[in-house]
């Protein structure tokens, strides 16, 4: 349940970063956009496991999106590919 609460934070931090109003904008980040997000993280001292923590909660958000909800009317936009690294 700690890692849940964790990753939820984490995806709201970079909703939050990214100003994106909703769950659906957070569904069409581009990988630059979380490139981006990563450099602005170390570039305020965060360390690295903070930042590879923040990064595994971003890629499981995609994944499970990718996984469990492609089949219901293909929300997931092309470029989810991309930012997980496949």
């Amino acid at each position: 349940q700690n890692t849940v609460l964790a990753y939820e934070r984490d995806l709201r931090l970079l909703q939050k970063a990214l100003k994106l109003e909703s769950d659906e904008q957070l569904a069409k980040v581009k990988r630059s956009q979380i490139l981006g997000y990563m450099s602005q993280l170390k570039a305020q001292g965060r360390s690295p496991a903070t930042i590879a923590r923040k990064l595994a909660a971003i890629k499981a958000f995609y994944r499970f999106k990718k996984t469990y909800h492609s089949f219901l009317n293909d929300v997931i936009p092309s470029c989810t590919d991309d930012i997980v690294g496949k």
